[in-house]
């Protein structure tokens, strides 16, 4: 994995448009994992600051999260904090998808199960033109192709996620193209907390 933001490489002009994209799931199963937590306060700094020769404009910010039906998502504290960091927050409710297991009393078990991904995909999909550099906090498989396709459009792409949580398939990418790297966050002290994941 190559140094965070190598912007030496970058071939584009001034006024660089930067778009951040959360998977929130996949942000807290890592974070939880290690104890840790990005701190997305000052993720924007840190961004703004390696690009500041290129004019860096963070244009889009949309923070990805599941929620249960019923949910008044709004009031939730951390959201509240999302969104005043200027994120737009978008929501997909979770299923309840029933197994063919059972219970020890013979009641079917279910799981819960959120499409969210689809929804990333879209968002990147219908906005890609809108940025030349996309951020995105997430080290799932399932976005490898849409990762391809916009390093072939000369995007600049940064994948941040902890080293166990980064698929192989996004590591390829990175090997085999210039313009994309995949981050692993546990190593930059600058957009991390170190107290104990809460």
């Amino acid at each position: 994995m190559r140094e965070l933001f190598n912007i030496k490489k970058y071939k584009g002009g001034l006024n660089v448009r930067i778009a951040i994209f959360i998977d929130a799931a996949n942000k807290f199963g890592f974070e939880r994992h290690l104890r840790l937590r990005i701190d997305l306060e000052a993720l924007d700094s840190f961004i703004l600051n390696k690009y500041k020769n290129f004019s860096p404009q963070i244009k889009i910010k949309k923070f990805f999260t599941p929620i249960e039906k019923g949910n008044d998502w709004k009031k939730n504290s951390y959201i509240s904090k999302i969104r005043g960091l200027h994120y737009e927050i978008i929501t997909q409710i979770m299923k309840n998808v029933r197994t063919h297991n059972r219970d020890a009393e013979g009641n079917p078990i279910f799981y819960k199960k959120c499409d969210m991904d689809a929804r990333i995909g879209f968002e990147i999909g219908t906005s890609w033109k809108q940025f030349d550099t996309l951020v995105f906090i997430c080290g799932d498989s399932d976005f490898a192709s849409i990762m391809e396709i916009l390093v072939k459009k000369k995007k600049k792409i940064f994948i941040i996620a902890s080293r166990n949580s980064i698929a192989k398939e996004l590591i390829a990418l990175a090997v085999k193209y210039d313009n994309m790297d995949v981050i692993n966050f546990e190593t930059e002290e600058k957009i991390i907390y170190r107290n104990k994941y809460d």
